[in-house]
């Protein structure tokens, strides 16, 4: 399956992504600003499939850069 991102998914719709994707078998990487939050989403989704937590400010180019390693890492393009 596919390793997918889902920005703001600590709560809405995003959080209802996440559930939804990682149930179908994609490995999802969530993505807050919360570090409390987003570490909190991602072990609910783990009870359920793969799933990472990131957090960062995406305005923060090393940030993004950041997430695009880790996107390399995991086997993406």
């Amino acid at each position: 399956m596919s390793t997918l991102l889902i920005t703001g998914a600590t709560s809405g719709l995003g959080r209802y992504a996440a559930f939804a994707l990682v149930r179908a078998g994609h490995v999802v990487l969530v993505h807050g600003r919360d570090p409390e939050r987003t570490e909190r989403l991602a072990a609910e989704l783990r009870t359920e499939g793969d799933a990472e937590a990131f957090v960062a400010d995406l305005a923060s180019l090393t940030r993004v850069r950041e997430l695009a390693a880790l996107r390399g890492a995991r086997g993406g393009p």
